[in-house]
């Protein structure tokens, strides 16, 4: 996973291998010993959330196959990625035309359908009920009130396809506030805003220590910081200098130290894969923030948004760049400060395609 990652300074699949060793492996090995496991059957490789290695590193897919098609190899390779990929990885197009996969051959390619009923309803059940349901077996109110709120309306229909956001609305319904929603935006901006009020209800943080909208342009700055790091996470260290940036200057150490120590722990964030390191629980979320910071960025200086996005490899069909593109006409200077920069700057490589 992106992860496993952090501190790289060559997005490459040997240093990806060295990491996980280094930091899963009880008894750290040689790659050699990891790769004679793979071609014998005794591991598996499972490679998820690194579309940024498949675009980037000419040789991954090479040295993949060379494990699959090596005498007598057992090797079995799993690789997650967006459908995207397919259409705007130089590396894995050409691999596919160069070995096309079928259903008989070594290669083979996948694609996950969108939860339709059932298996919606098999979850509802599972996280309304606590168990799966039997064979013939009616649902209880509480399933048949969910499943019927999803169905009725067509974007939840939709978007409940996708597991992720079918968990928020399970969990929005069951604290009885399943709304309607104009997009998947919406969805994602009422969870992050339910979150922050909930913590604000605990009585764990508050308003008035932090700077006018503090908290959340904290939030939305560890969030361009981890996506700016590829997904593999920010350091503890780092979450806590931001959020010295926006915490009042008349809170005494004490309360200071008390409110940093809370925003570690806050629930969008979860424990990274190395010691010392926090990511976002889901990278939805995490785009969404982002995206947030970038637009407020954008007024002020287009030619280091367009800069700063043109390093990325994964933009297409990006919950980011659908967000930003939404959003940007409804922003002070908006499309003119785009169209301006598109016309008079210089922006060397991806910025100006993915300012455009």
């Amino acid at each position: 996973m992106p992860d496993y990652l952090q501190g790289v300074s060559r997005w490459r699949l040997p240093e990806l291998i060295n990491n996980f060793i280094h930091t899963e492996v009880a008894a750290p090995g040689r790659q050699h010993t990891f790769k004679w496991m793979l071609a014998n059957g005794l591991i598996m490789w499972l490679f998820d959330g690194l579309d940024e290695l498949y675009a980037g590193d000419g040789d991954f897919f090479h040295q993949l196959l060379e494990y699959l098609t090596e005498s007598d190899s057992q090797a079995q390779i799993l690789i997650c990625a967006r459908h995207s990929l397919l259409r705007t990885s130089e590396t894995l197009t050409n691999f596919l035309a160069e070995f096309r996969p079928g259903p008989q051959e070594a290669i083979r390619v996948y694609q996950l359908n969108d939860w339709e009923h059932a298996s919606k309803q098999t979850y509802a059940w599972i996280s309304l009920e606590g168990r799966v349901p039997l064979t013939g077996e009616e649902d209880p109110p509480q399933v048949s009130q969910l499943l019927t709120t999803i169905t009725r309306s067509p974007l939840l229909r939709a978007l409940s396809g996708l597991p992720y956001y079918c968990n928020l609305l399970v969990g929005e319904f069951k604290r009885g506030t399943l709304p309607e929603f104009s997009d998947d935006f919406s969805l994602i901006e009422y969870v992050i805003s339910g979150m922050i009020r909930r913590e604000e209800e605990k009585g764990v943080l508050r308003q008035e220590q932090f700077v006018h909208e503090g908290l959340r342009e904290w939030l939305e700055t560890v969030a361009y910081e981890f996506y700016g790091e590829r997904f593999t996470g920010v350091t503890r260290t780092e979450v806590e200098d931001y959020a010295q940036f926006f915490l009042r200057e008349e809170l005494s150490e004490e309360e200071r130290l008390d409110v940093i120590t809370t925003l570690i722990q806050f629930p969008l964030f979860a424990p990274g894969a190395q010691s010392g390191v926090i990511t976002f629980k889901h990278e939805l979320i995490a785009e969404y923030l982002a995206a947030e910071y970038f637009l407020k960025h954008l007024s002020n200086d287009p030619v280091w948004a367009a800069r700063s996005l043109g390093t990325r490899t994964d933009l297409a069909d990006s919950l980011l760049l659908r967000y930003m593109a939404s959003r940007v006409a409804g922003r002070p200077g908006g499309l003119q400060l785009v169209i301006n920069a598109l016309r008079t700057e210089a922006l060397p490589g991806r910025a100006f395609a993915n300012l455009l």
